[in-house]
């Protein structure tokens, strides 16, 4: 298998029964197979799957390498968290000493510098005794989330699809697409949740303009645990 990084699919074309085209940013691809596993980046790929997903962004940061001590109070037995928020955080200490700590503020579109502030200060409610620890890292992109924050799978047309990872993606994604890799190719079925229904964002045409109503609800929410 010949993977081509750094290339952007711009559409997916129709050329009969066994046949389609991906037009990308480097040249057009033929294949018979298409299995679209871009997740919050559908774009106009696939526009039914466009309406089914809400991208959010999500970010994080990474502090400077951790004295051991500092490092053992906040996870003594080397443990990955995350809370139980709408717009919840998520951290765990890296192999190399750091803490990398992530979240979002909102659902409204926030800059890596914006975010990275928020974090900073979200990060020292949590473990105050990290107050002056530089941060060496940050960076973020989006997830997608569904209307019932589960991964589906399926196809439209002959064009197959997993998305909606919720988040999850990292340790999610890999599974997903070697089940559906083999479901493709007659060797094996695929998972088994292709069945449940993926419902349309409703309002997604002005998606961008209710996210941050949402958003701020979250935070009211989220306050009042």
């Amino acid at each position: 298998v010949q993977l081509q990084q750094r290339t952007r699919a711009l559409a997916i074309t129709d050329d009969g029964p066994a046949a389609h085209t991906v037009v990308t940013d480097r040249g057009s691809i033929r294949t018979h197979l298409v299995f679209v596993a871009t997740n919050a980046t559908a774009d106009a790929l696939l526009p039914q799957l466009q309406r089914r997903v809400l991208p959010i962004g999500s970010f994080i940061i990474a502090t400077e390498v951790l004295d051991p001590a500092l490092a053992s109070s906040i996870s003594p037995r080397d443990r990955m968290f995350v809370d139980s928020k709408n717009l919840l955080f998520y951290w765990r200490l890296t192999p190399d000493g750091r803490l990398a700590f992530g979240g979002r503020r909102s659902l409204r579109a926030t800059t890596v510098a914006e975010a990275t502030e928020f974090l900073y200060d979200s990060m020292l409610r949590v473990h105050p005794q990290l107050a002056g620890v530089a941060i060496d890292h940050a960076w973020g992109g989006e997830v997608a989330l569904t209307v019932d924050r589960f991964p589906h799978v399926g196809s439209f047309g002959r064009v197959a699809y997993a998305t909606g990872c919720n988040g999850s993606g990292v340790a999610l994604m890999p599974w997903l697409g070697t089940q559906m890799a083999d479901a493709m190719l007659g060797e094996g079925p695929p998972p088994p949740f292709i069945e449940l229904r993926h419902r349309r964002v409703p309002l997604s045409r002005w998606r961008r303009a209710w996210t941050p109503i949402v958003g701020g609800w979250f935070r009211l929410q989220d306050r009042r645990r």
